[in-house]
């Protein structure tokens, strides 16, 4: 439709910023990676880190990972066919959800509650994204960068910017879903 302003907002998290090292094998490129668990633990996780978090954090930081991965590639294909969609990646802090306050143990239950901003003070965020001026008129500062609290930006992951790990998982994640639509009796995706 002319001059509608569509964007794409995937929630993902400085985390694979702040746990993984930038070497870290990460391996989109291949099926095995939706389903398999993590390969290898850094040593600052092994021997620190898995005594803070009670839930596993480089599990969590490879995920977001692959979802920076996407979006990047997904901003990439949008501007290969011409089509003015922003897709865009969100952190919206330190925030103490409910599953935090769940999976975690008493030490960052305690910090989360005196330190973290809530899931709705978190959300204004991701409705900046969504809705900003800002965003639609300067976009090349906001595509291809996590959009982090106070409307600044970050770098992505070293990851996002690997053709071959990015292809990869465009290209598995659209075979897995075209066997399961095959699979549900439904026709497979369209190419772009």
């Amino acid at each position: 439709m002319p001059g509608a302003d569509v964007r794409i907002v995937t929630c993902s998290s400085n985390a694979p910023q702040v746990f993984l090292p930038k070497d870290y094998p990460l391996r989109f490129d291949s099926p095995s990676a939706l389903a398999a668990s993590v390969s290898t633990y850094p040593w600052h996780w092994r021997f620190l880190g898995r005594f803070v978090f009670a839930s596993d954090m480089i599990l969590y930081s490879v995920a977001k990972a692959g979802a920076e991965v996407f979006a990047t590639q997904l901003q990439k294909t949008l501007d290969q066919s011409h089509l003015p969609i922003l897709s865009l990646v969100v952190h919206p802090g330190p925030t103490a959800t409910e599953g935090l306050l769940e999976v975690n143990g008493t030490f960052i239950r305690a910090v989360a509650r005196l330190v973290f901003q809530s899931a709705e003070q978190a959300a204004s965020l991701h409705l900046f994204a969504a809705t900003a001026e800002r965003v639609r008129q300067q976009p090349e500062q906001f595509k291809n960068a996590l959009l982090v609290p106070g409307g600044q930006t970050m770098k992505l992951h070293p990851v996002t910017s690997d053709g071959k790990q990015a292809g990869g998982l465009w290209d598995t994640v659209d075979g897995q879903l075209n066997q399961y639509l095959k699979a549900d009796g439904l026709a497979p995706l369209q190419g772009w």
